[in-house]
């Protein structure tokens, strides 16, 4: 049997697994393999699955893009122009305004709504406006925030608990709420003309200019003062 050794007299190394490049055409690709191909045949191909990832696609866009893109004239932003005006003795009073301005806005061809949760009317506005659209009206909802999330104000006088917003921020249409104070100011406060605050509906250029943005300025003021060493 010499015949069969190598030249070191040794018999030859058995091989565990088939070289590279052997019978090639025998082997068939491993069924995960396959699974994962017809996975991506049936995304390219399959109608829902397609529609799914455009949706997704294209909610990265608005996503990396600071938001969805609002229309001055069908949007109309809640916030507070005078902070301890809307307080936990008037909310009811409020509470009807926000409907009242809700009506008025509805029946001139408004359909996206944001409310700036950081200030009192609007963190009211945003309850008001969740419960109309849990009874059945259609419209878009967005929550913003001008302020920071240790300066936000609450018309119950109290902060806010962080569990008590998840809830109501999460019946929101989402794209705004990650944004940064000064990112909500340049990007939603100043593209937008109709204002809504506790002293009514507001709709002029230059009160959004001289108005929305000096309140946001302000109240960003009163937060780096109260944040300060005292």
């Amino acid at each position: 049997m010499t015949g069969l050794r190598g030249k070191s007299g040794m018999e030859p190394e058995k091989r565990l697994f088939p070289r590279p490049g052997r019978n090639r055409r025998q082997q068939k690709p491993p069924k995960a393999f396959q699974d994962w191909r017809s996975l991506l045949w049936e995304m390219e191909h399959g109608p829902e699955l397609l529609l799914l990832t455009r949706r997704m696609e294209q909610e990265y866009q608005d996503r990396t893009a600071g938001g969805p893109r609002l229309d001055p004239e069908r949007t109309l932003l809640f916030h507070s122009r005078h902070s301890w005006v809307c307080n936990f003795l008037t909310a009811p009073y409020f509470r009807r305004a926000v409907r009242r301005a809700f009506q008025w806005a509805s029946e001139r061809g408004f359909t996206t709504f944001l409310a700036d949760y950081g200030t009192p009317f609007g963190l009211l506005a945003l309850e008001e406006l969740s419960d109309l659209r849990r009874s059945g009206f259609r419209f878009s909802l967005y929550a913003v925030r001008s302020v920071h999330m240790t300066q936000r104000k609450s018309y119950r006088l109290r902060r806010e608990r962080d569990a008590a917003l998840i809830p109501l921020l999460a019946q929101c249409n989402p794209g705004y709420t990650h944004l940064s104070p000064a990112r909500t100011i340049f990007q939603v406060y100043l593209e937008l003309d109709c204002f809504c605050t506790e002293i009514g509906v507001e709709r002029a250029k230059r009160r959004r200019l001289e108005g929305a943005a000096a309140a946001a300025s302000e109240r960003m003021d009163e937060g780096r003062q109260g944040s300060g060493p005292g």
